[in-house]
């Protein structure tokens, strides 16, 4: 079985197109997208994002209550409220209601264009959000959505849950709520083959880019609590997402002599100033499920989109251990 691993799109669906037809004539039976579909700026404008802040805080100040409300419930009462006391209040939720409005219309349409993109293609499609997506993934997405879902291809499990939105330009009532932990306690519940979810698990290997070489680094950054849940859930692949960093990818036999295999595939996006960006990874797996063999995993191998044309880079060649004291962050 082979899988396409991508993340970080940002709206890119020139790369996803790309990517999508490099799977389609090498054979990928899977693309995986790991979360950070929107491009934020192409959603709200930076006046909008801090329009709809104060004009939350304001709401939140403004109404007092004598139980937790959500802020979507005040902003419903507010602009339906009659009440000469609350016409200040009620100006700063119809701004609310009008950029959130603006804000799910862009984010619906560069997801409905990333849907058409994948239409074609003839394998399955996997997604989960990453914290600057909102709301809508679930709405124009919602066939490739894998959150909080597990589902079967050639015998090998593949379990997803996605991250928050906490993103400050996402308006509050269009984030995400996706904690951590509760990734964690499905990921240990279901017990996949491969993982699929947006933060990174440890402290993890990069490829950073420079010019036209590759440099390995050790990034720290992960959350303890997805690290405890590799150690627990017992899957062998996970596929996870990076915002800022290179194309990467690790192993570690901390829990058994199988090894648990890690994929960070970089940015999908290109970035026409700093020209990061273009990559993704290429998994080659073998086993049935279940009783998966022990080498489940048999190669991870990057690639960048340069100039519209896919093109392999530097191969990982043997995947590096994380060292056990970096792995507990000592």
């Amino acid at each position: 079985m082979r899988l396409l691993h991508a993340s970080e799109v940002l709206g890119d669906t020139e790369n996803l197109a790309i990517a999508r037809g490099y799977a389609e004539e090498n054979d990928v039976d899977a693309m995986v997208l790991t979360g950070n579909l929107l491009d934020l700026n192409g959603c709200i404008t930076p006046e909008d994002a801090k329009k709809v802040q104060n004009a939350a805080g304001f709401i939140s100040q403004s109404v007092q209550t004598n139980r937790p409300v959500p802020l979507g419930e005040m902003v419903d009462w507010l602009r339906k409220a009659d009440r000469a006391d609350m016409a200040q209040p009620k100006l700063a939720a119809e701004d609310y209601f009008q950029v959130a409005a603006l804000f799910d219309e862009n984010a619906g349409r560069q997801y409905s264009d990333m849907r058409r993109t994948l239409a074609a293609f003839p394998g399955s499609v996997f997604m989960v959000p990453g914290w600057r997506d909102s709301k809508s993934f679930f709405d124009d997405l919602s066939r490739y959505s894998l959150h909080g879902k597990m589902e079967k291809v050639d015998g090998l499990e593949f379990a997803g849950f996605g991250a928050g939105g906490s993103h400050t330009a996402i308006p509050q009532t269009r984030q995400i709520d996706a904690p951590t932990l509760e990734a964690a306690k499905f990921f240990m519940k279901e017990g996949p083959d491969v993982v699929v979810t947006h933060v990174a698990p440890w402290s993890h290997q990069d490829f950073v880019y420079a010019g036209e070489g590759e440099q390995r680094q050790l990034v720290n950054g992960g959350d303890p609590t997805q690290y405890a849940t590799m150690a627990a859930c017992g899957a062998d692949l996970w596929l996870y997402g990076s915002t800022v960093h290179g194309i990467g990818a690790s192993k570690t036999t901390l829990w058994n002599d199988r090894g648990v295999f890690v994929s960070n595939p970089g940015r999908l996006a290109k970035n026409d100033k700093t020209g990061i960006g273009g990559t993704f990874t290429v998994i080659d797996l073998e086993g049935n499920g279940g009783d998966v063999n022990k080498n489940v995993v048999q190669t991870i191998a990057p690639y960048i989109i340069r100039g519209g044309k896919v093109e392999a880079v530097k191969s990982f060649g043997s995947l590096p251990e994380i060292p056990y004291d970096l792995v507990k962050g000592d």
